[in-house]
């Protein structure tokens, strides 16, 4: 999804922002009060002061390579990639652009109320939810480095999903117009049409770029960890190839009751495992 959107030239790329957090999730105190400031220090292009931000920038390069039409510029061969990491220089480039997206995967959902509510921002949030059992497994069968509780506990990770989807429920009856709620099965099934009424949604014309990055990136298998290089109706249910039955037991018995509430269907085994045995209609529920 990240780099859909950022294939679309008018877009300036704010690539895991909140990664000096480290791998845990952000749900309470203060932690949740100083990512906000940084989210909306940087959708406001204001780099200047954000020292966590740009030193973990210094040890994990995507937070700036992935941003390709900024990097393409300050990075060269004759004087190096300095001009990349200048607070001031990052200010400017971002302010060039119309348009400003970024990638979360810290921070639980409650906590973009205050971002939706800023009227400076005009902040759009897109809320990307996978069947847990896909989640489990690309964490564990892919990476070494997945250790911690946050990243490969089922019951933490429906825990999360559980109350985003109560949280989701209250954004879209108070945002109607700035929040949407996408499936990755329903995006992976039907990658053009849904990706037109995402667009849709955001008020974002359908580039000829994010054409190609569709072609490119959903017909084709590179089945590497960090690839989104995928044929996409075949990931949908890739999982149940790889997924042990144990494992398929604790994250089902940990997730049944979120699952259902997504429309994720529990299954006995992961022989012949097709899309209708798994996927239901997601329904969102009622805010109270």
């Amino acid at each position: 999804m990240e780099e859909l959107l950022n294939s679309h030239p008018a877009v300036f790329n704010q690539y895991e922002p909140l990664t000096f957090f480290g791998l845990r999730q952000i749900r309470t105190g203060q932690d949740s009060l100083k990512a906000q400031r940084v989210i909306h220090e940087l959708m406001s292009c204001k780099y200047e002061g954000q020292d966590e931000y740009l030193r973990s920038a210094h040890e994990v390069r995507e937070l700036l390579t992935r941003n390709k039409l900024v990097w393409k510029v300050c990075n060269s061969e004759d004087w190096g990639d300095a001009l990349c990491f200048n607070d001031s220089f990052l200010s400017q480039a971002c302010h060039l652009f119309p348009w400003r997206t970024m990638k979360l995967v810290r921070l639980r959902l409650r906590f973009v109320r205050p971002l939706l509510q800023d009227p400076e921002l005009n902040v759009r949030v897109v809320y990307l939810v996978r069947d847990p059992r896909g989640v489990i497994n690309s964490r564990t069968d892919t990476v070494k480095w997945c250790k911690t509780a946050d990243c490969n506990d089922p019951s933490l990770l429906c825990s999360d999903m559980d109350e985003d989807l109560k949280t989701a429920a209250e954004l879209h009856r108070d945002f109607p117009e700035r929040f949407y709620l996408l499936r990755y099965e329903d995006m992976s099934l039907n990658p053009v049409n849904k990706t037109r009424e995402l667009l849709s949604h955001l008020t974002l014309d359908f580039d000829p770029h994010m054409e190609e990055f569709l072609a490119s990136h959903t017909t084709k298998n590179y089945d590497k960890p960090w690839s989104t290089s995928r044929e996409s109706k075949k990931r949908v249910t890739y999982w149940a190839s790889k997924l042990k039955p144990d494992k398929l037991n604790e994250v089902q018995k940990a997730c049944g009751s979120v699952m259902a509430k997504f429309g994720y269907l529990t299954i006995d085994s992961t022989k012949n495992v097709t899309v209708d045995k798994i996927l239901g209609p997601l329904v969102l529920p009622s805010a109270p």
